[in-house]
């Protein structure tokens, strides 16, 4: 049985350090290693012992915690012999939860939880550790793929061979400010790649077709708005129709595209999230997926899917994105293997794709 994720807890309230320690008991492969009320004695804490995630409030006497987010980022850098240890903000900070979150990642946090209220006196502790112990499990797998914490900016490509010896397909979900961002990168991927591309863009009917035409001119590979049965071959880009789920199917040898007039999801329809956990099963661990600028958080139930079936999973980062909500949420559900700009995107897809040996 491998190791138990080792955690530090710090936060000024000495119920929330022991509600957090008791209901983290419950999981076996983690272990609460020490429990402190600010950043100064977390200091002085991992001085002699290290551990692979720091639980962190925000406000907190003496040392506040961005404070000590900062002085643990520098730990990190100045002892790089050991494995970069995790900061997961746990914060009932007054705010925007939001704004403390897009904050806690840029100053180095892997992940950002709100502070589950009270109620009746009582913390909630099996919501507790539903939110919070899926956290510190992602932290090991972000921390053997990047070179530091995600949230810093730009990691190089995860070597291929930690994944599969070979990619099949490339996934891109995106909405907000995605047409430019998508004429900006997909030409890019078709002068090295030959991989089908599948596209899920949230737009509604018609516009997709258009979208597909005016990236057929700029690219060296077929543009096409997907249709029913289509089968999926290289140097392709599939479109999702607007208003139209696409999903995948495999038919013998063949993979083929579906598609669906279901419900929205989250009020999407195409749906990121559809296609990827319609793909999973399809290609398993062969699968570079790319979350690009968009709002909301389509796309994050999927990217869980797909890392359960072993793929890769890059974001582009907030300064370059419209909007930091699909990016930001799959982010901040610790599915992101590297984050990237959207000048950066193509150059690192190049890289992760060399390193594999049928890439």
């Amino acid at each position: 049985m491998p190791a138990p994720i080792t955690v530090l807890i710090v936060d000024d309230s000495r119920i929330f350090r022991n509600a957090l320690a008791l209901s983290l008991g419950e999981e076996a492969d983690i272990q609460v290693l020490g429990s402190v009320r600010n950043g100064k004695k977390a200091l002085e804490f991992l001085k002699n012992q290290h551990v692979d995630v720091i639980t962190l409030d925000l406000d907190m006497p003496e040392m506040d915690g961005m404070e000590t987010l900062k002085a643990i980022r520098r730990l990190n850098e100045e002892n790089r012999q050991a494995p970069p240890m995790g900061v997961l903000v746990i914060s009932g900070h007054a705010g925007s939860a939001e704004d403390l979150r897009r904050e806690s990642l840029a100053a180095g946090a892997f992940a950002y939880v709100p502070k589950p209220i009270a109620l009746a006196g009582e913390l909630p502790l099996e919501r507790l550790r539903n939110a919070v112990a899926p956290r510190i499990r992602s932290w090991p797998r972000q921390r053997c793929l990047t070179p530091g914490p995600p949230a810093l900016s730009p990691a190089s490509p995860p070597p291929c061979a930690a994944h599969a010896d070979r990619m099949d397909v490339i996934l891109i979900g995106v909405s907000t400010g995605g047409p430019k961002a998508l004429h900006r990168l997909i030409p890019e991927l078709c002068r090295f790649c030959d991989l089908p591309i599948l596209v899920v863009q949230h737009m509604p009917p018609e516009f997709t077709q258009s979208l597909a035409e005016s990236l057929s001119t700029q690219c060296t590979h077929t543009v096409v708005e997907a249709e029913e049965g289509m089968d999926i071959t290289p140097k392709t880009v599939y479109i999702a129709p607007g208003g139209r789920h696409m999903l995948v199917r495999k038919h013998a040898s063949r993979i083929r595209i579906q598609l669906s007039d279901g419900p929205p999801e989250k009020g999407c329809r195409p749906s990121v999230d559809i296609l990827f956990r319609s793909a999973a099963p399809v290609w398993e661990n062969r699968i570079l997926a790319l979350i690009l600028t968009g709002m909301g958080r389509d796309g994050t139930q999927g990217a869980a899917t797909l890392k359960r079936a072993g793929a890769t999973i890059f974001v582009q980062d907030e300064a370059s994105s419209v909007v930091w909500g699909m990016p930001g949420s799959v982010v901040a559900a610790g599915l992101s293997d590297a984050i990237f700009s959207l000048d950066a995107m193509a150059g690192a897809v190049r890289q992760f794709l060399s390193s594999c040996v049928g890439g």
